[in-house]
Order: C-alpha cells, then structure tokens, then sequence
C-alpha cells in the first residue's frame, strides 16, 4: 500500500463568497488547521492504514527530507489554535464557541458529499472543529449534486471537504492550483481551481518548474511550492489514503505505483508463480 491519495479540506479564496470574511486570511487557516485532529480522522476512515498528511508531498517522494526541513507543520493543537484566535480578534464566548465582537459567533460552514467515506470525513471534522471551540456547519449534498455543478463545487462559503486528484504524479497538483485556472462564471467553473486561490509566488515557481530539464532543480523548485502552500494553506492537507492493488495471489509483481510511475511500471517482471 502506498500513500498517494490526499484527502484535504479545501478554503474558499473569493471575498464575495467567502462567509465568514475571515477565511481569506491565512491566520485563520492555520488556526483551524491545528484544531482538527487529522490522525484520529485517518485512523476512523481507514482503520489505522492512512498516514496524517503534512503537506501535499506524500512521504515516497524523493525530495521528501528537504520537504521535511522547510515546509510549516500544524499538529493538532488546541491551545495554539486559540492563540492564533485570538490574534484575530475571536475568544471564546461561556458557551465554549469562538466569537468577536465586530463579527459574532465563527461558525463556517464544512460541505462535503453525504455518501460514503466523504460523508465520515466531513462529519468527522466538523465533530473535532466543534471540540475545539470553531462552531463549525455540516452541510452534506448528495454526490449527484455535487457532481452536476461545477458551481458548486466553487461557490461553497467556507470550507469543503475534496480530493486531491493528482498527488500521484508530479506536479503534485500544483498546476491545478494555477490562478488563471480558477474556476469563474466567464468559463462556466470549469476550471480546476475551484477554489479561487491565487498566488503570484506559487505561479512563478510553477512556471520554473514546468521549464526545468534537471530533475534536481525540477525536485528543488517542488520542495519551494510545497513551502509556499504549506504557509499560505491554500487547503489543509488532512491524510494520505493506501492506494491498493488487488491481483490473484498466483501472480508475481503486481505493486502499488509511487510517484513517476504507473501500475503497469515493472509489467515485464510480472510472473505466474
């Protein structure tokens, strides 16, 4: 099994969608990124086989120590997340929730498809947001809706529990991430941001790394992409899910594809016991 699938909790980048208006800041962000236990997540949806994700690099990437040296990290910490609060403007009220007093109560709302695991997961934050003093609003759509409307998908005011498609394969996602690919009304939402983030740095660094022909400067310029986002959290990365393969027990060679590579990668191997 190998962890490539990130499951993340995307944040709304628009100011005229975003409610509450504190979501565009990164301090809130961080904060909320520390008052959601992630390894409790992972362990409830995949029975102790999902890794809590960092960063949106998976550890089987070969650049990963560096990752590890430069990338912000935001363990799950309840008390550092009421300091970043606070530094906001928002303390707890006597009912335990955080409130301001130019703002009223923090209550962002969590969306998220109602089947299956999505179902859990969003349920699951939205328990340990709550825990934490954020009074965060379960909103679950069933998945046929979601489907349907690109809309939606880049409309929701808050927060949205998503897959992150591409963690497989290099870029890491990153040219989905693209400003000029965000989702608007003039290309009918169709763009894979759907978020709306834009940030010129992460562009700049893409573009770098998209000419690149070295693979080392090519790793370098991923490992300052993964920095930026990890300080900006354009999403909070929440878990890597096993990737599986299932083969007869008689064939030889079948493995899980890490990065740069597929499930057919070593085929030439492949054997009948």
């Amino acid at each position: 099994m190998t962890p490539t699938n990130l499951r993340k909790l995307d944040s709304q980048h628009r100011s005229e969608y975003a409610s509450p208006q504190l979501i565009l800041d990164p301090r809130l962000r961080r904060a909320t990124a520390h008052a959601i236990d992630r390894k409790a997540l992972a362990d409830a949806i995949t029975d102790g086989e999902g890794i809590v994700a960092e960063t949106v690099a998976p550890p089987i990437v070969s650049y990963y120590e560096a990752v590890e040296r430069t990338a912000a990290r935001y363990p799950y910490d309840v008390r550092r997340a009421e300091q970043l609060m606070a530094d906001l403007g928002l303390v707890k009220g006597p009912d335990g929730f955080f409130t301001s007093s130019s703002t009223g109560r923090h209550a962002p709302e969590v969306v998220g498809v109602s089947e299956g695991q999505e179902g859990q997961e969003t349920t699951i934050v939205v328990d340990s947001l709550r825990r934490a003093g954020i009074d965060a609003q379960l909103r679950l759509v069933p998945a046929a809706q979601m489907q349907q409307s690109d809309e939606m998908k880049a409309t929701y005011p808050a927060w949205r529990v998503n897959n992150h498609y591409t963690t497989a394969t290099p870029p890491l996602g990153a040219d989905r991430m693209l400003g000029s690919r965000a989702a608007t009304v003039d290309n009918r939402w169709s763009g894979t941001n759907k978020s709306g983030w834009s940030h010129a740095e992460h562009d700049r660094l893409f573009d770098g790394w998209n000419r690149a022909l070295d693979r080392g400067d090519r790793n370098q310029l991923m490992v300052q992409i993964v920095r930026l986002t990890s300080e900006e959290l354009p999403f909070i990365p929440l878990y890597f899910s096993p990737n599986v393969v299932v083969h007869v027990a008689e064939l030889r060679g079948p493995q899980v594809p890490a990065v740069q590579t597929t499930i057919h990668g070593n085929v030439h191997e492949w054997a009948w016991r």
